[in-house]
């Protein structure tokens, strides 16, 4: 008598972590359930879930070149592997019903689905698009796994369901299960009814914040983390930014973010923007800096990166104003020194200074963690302050025979140095300044520079 197949034994696309995962939910699955897969392959997995109960699955089944090449002489690219799917299944205890069909146009419309495992879509677009045509049949009792729901090297899946899980329209399962799988357990969530406003999911993977709740299955950011390399994909870094900014204190985070990276540069990701991206990720996410602050920023161009992403954690200017080439630039001028000298008593202060010393002075000032910066320049103003003032908008300055008293605003430290004090036009603007506005007086020594107050 000819050996039965054991389930087992059929070829699928599924590692071990996976099929562990798959059987753990199936097994709590009620008698006679209905279970539905999206892209069945061959039927290694499909054979396994046909043992649990009657058994959908919606495939084209048409056989790609990229198969062809991994598994020569099954069936010529372009051509139908549904007859081996079929006789792979006929050992199946419940027949098996398939539907040949995209599943981007596929409605389901064969009553509760229990279980729903999809492994088809690449893209958010496909997976909302799917989730749609199967939304009569999930339920708050379905249990739907996501293939690559988890994975960093397709960053769109799970950028996609961060936001369906932030917005309510999924919720998570809680599962067991290796931290190399990557296969997200949801079910339909209180806003469920909502899927449609989605649209194709471009809108808001572009612009929707992350959700402050949304956890990968092990308590980390990897959903989190997916929005940002969704977007550093497509060049999209005023969004990065604006992501990153939200992130909140965790101790993996750095651990989680390597996968993402290695995703990244594989796929052919700028390597000085990943490398930057590291640094400040660093920052965002250890929770010991806000023990720290304000962090030094004249340590050398990285420290400048660092020190202005943690000094300006409060300010709402400071994803938009980031710019690397400036920070670095005004580092290597040395406009960092100053600023670094002052620490504390500038943080958070809107800083007047007078005379600055460099062209950059300012985005030193900003990233040693002022919340506002009005330079009042003796020389002409020149290209290189003019092209920091258009790109960082809390900065700005005036050249010193044009200052008026209109231009204090509420800037609540002055900031000069001694050997301008006693130059007749800084006397003059001292003499507009309010009594009340503190006046601090930078002086340097063979110890570096000073301040002291007025």
């Amino acid at each position: 008598m000819e050996d039965k197949i054991k389930p087992g034994d059929l070829p699928r696309m599924m590692g071990a972590a996976d099929m562990a995962l798959i059987c753990q939910i199936a097994s709590a699955l009620p008698p006679r359930a209905r279970l539905l897969e999206v892209g069945p392959w061959l039927g290694g997995v499909s054979r396994v879930l046909a043992e649990r109960g009657e058994l959908h699955v919606i495939d084209r089944f048409l056989w790609s070149e990229k198969n062809a090449l991994n598994h020569p002489g099954l069936a010529e690219p372009g051509a139908s592997f549904r007859p081996i799917f079929e006789a792979n299944l006929a050992q199946a205890p419940h027949p098996v019903q398939v539907h040949e069909a995209d599943f981007r146009n596929f409605v389901w419309r064969n009553g509760q689905i229990d279980l729903c495992l999809i492994d088809a879509p690449r893209s958010a677009a496909d997976l909302l698009a799917c989730l749609r045509g199967l939304q009569s049949g999930l339920t708050v009792e379905s249990r739907v796994l996501i293939k690559n729901g988890l994975s960093p090297a397709h960053e769109e899946l799970p950028a996609i369901l961060e936001i369906l899980l932030g917005r309510g329209i999924l919720r998570p399962v809680p599962s067991r299960q290796e931290a190399w799988c990557t296969i997200l357990v949801v079910a339909p969530g209180p806003d469920w009814a909502r899927l449609e406003e989605l649209g194709d999911g471009a809108a808001a993977l572009r612009e929707e914040p992350l959700a402050a709740a949304v956890r990968d299955p092990w308590g980390g950011l990897t959903l989190a983390f997916a929005r940002l390399a969704e977007r550093l994909r497509r060049d999209d870094m005023p969004q990065v930014l604006a992501r990153l900014g939200e992130l909140p204190a965790h101790p993996q985070a750095l651990l989680t973010w390597d996968g993402f990276e290695r995703a990244l540069a594989a796929a052919g990701g700028n390597a000085t923007d990943l490398a930057l991206l590291s640094e400040i990720l660093a920052v965002q996410t250890d929770p010991a800096v806000q023990l720290h602050l304000p962090l030094p920023v004249n340590r050398g161009p990285v420290s400048a990166l660092r020190g202005y992403w943690a000094n300006a954690a409060a300010q709402p200017w400071r994803g938009a104003d980031f710019d690397a080439d400036l920070l670095i630039k005004a580092a290597q001028q040395g406009a960092m020194e100053a600023p670094a000298a002052l620490r504390a008593r500038l943080f958070g202060r809107r800083v007047l200074e007078i005379a600055p010393e460099t062209d950059l002075s300012g985005v030193g000032f900003l990233a040693a963690g002022a919340a506002a910066y009005l330079g009042i320049s003796r020389r002409e103003i020149n290209r290189v302050m003019l092209a920091a003032e258009m790109r960082m908008r809390a900065l700005r300055t005036v050249p010193l025979g044009a200052f008026g008293a209109q231009d204090l605003s509420d800037m609540d430290l002055v900031v000069l140095r001694a050997e301008t004090r006693t130059d007749p036009a800084v006397a003059q603007v001292l003499a507009q300044l309010p009594r009340s506005l503190p006046q601090l007086v930078l002086r340097r020594s063979r110890n570096g520079a000073g301040f002291e107050s007025l």
